[in-house]
Parts: structure tokens; C-alpha cells; sequence
């Protein structure tokens, strides 16, 4: 018996190959997901509300949140201007809470703004002042 081998062409193949895999950049993969997942849209616009609302603070706030009020105190949520209440010295909780926001804001970008800068001289003065400055600088 004789076995006939016949040559085939590699183009006939090419539905076998998988498809090239996309290479995103950082940004274009936050554009994918904002666009396809409607959860990271939502709590994105909302973080950034919350964000411009500390920012924006004495534009925002319905009232000074320092003020108090003797008349006002422990007025329940959503009691006529106070739209979550007063607390015990008449204070609006809300316009508290969108000033605290900046306070919590400061607290979190400072801390990192010094090590950055601490961190990046550190390195700098590592990386040109030779072996032994490296070795001092590390440990």
C-alpha cells in the first residue's frame, strides 16, 4: 500500500492562529473600563464629587459650619435647610462635613507630596554620590 503526502500551504492555516493580544497603555485601559464597566463610572463620578466638594468647600457648604445655634440644636435629617440634621450646638452636619473633607484631603496629599520629595532627593544624592554614600543612604 502506498501513502501519498500531499504539501500543503501555510496560508490555509491562518483561522488556527490566535489573534494578536491588544497592548493598552495605562490610560487607555481606564478609558475601556469607565466605558464598559457602568459600577466604576458610577463611584468614579462620585469620588470626583466628593473631591470638588471638599475643593469647592466655602462655594458648596449650605452654612458656616462653625455657627452655632442654640434654636437649631439636634434638629433630625432632612429638617427644612439642614438637609442631614444639626448636632447638639446647633451646627449644620453638612456643610461639617463637606469642610472636614478638606481637612482629610490635606492630610492624605501632604504626607505623600514630602516623602515624594524626600524619597526623590534621597535617590538622587544616592545614585551621584558614589558607592559609599549609596551604601550609608540605605541602610
Amino acid at each position: 500500500m502506498v501513502q501519498t503526502i500531499t504539501a500543503t500551504d501555510p496560508a490555509d492555516f491562518e483561522s488556527d492562529v490566535l489573534p494578536a493580544t491588544v497592548v493598552r497603555s495605562y490610560w487607555q485601559s481606564v478609558g475601556y473600563r469607565l466605558r464598559h464597566d457602568p459600577v466604576t463610572l458610577v463611584f468614579g463620578v462620585i469620588v470626583i464629587g466628593i473631591i470638588l466638594s471638599a475643593i469647592f468647600a466655602p462655594l458648596v457648604a449650605p452654612f458656616d459650619p462653625y455657627k452655632e445655634s442654640v434654636i437649631g440644636r439636634l434638629k433630625p435629617f432632612g429638617w427644612r435647610n439642614h438637609l442631614i440634621g444639626t448636632d447638639e450646638l446647633g451646627r449644620d452636619l453638612l456643610s461639617r462635613i463637606i469642610y472636614g473633607g478638606r481637612i482629610s484631603l490635606f492630610m492624605g496629599l501632604v504626607p505623600v507630596v514630602i516623602a515624594t520629595i524626600l524619597g526623590g532627593t534621597l535617590g538622587i544624592v544616592a545614585g551621584f554620590g558614589g558607592r559609599r554614600v549609596n551604601t550609608a543612604i540605605m541602610r
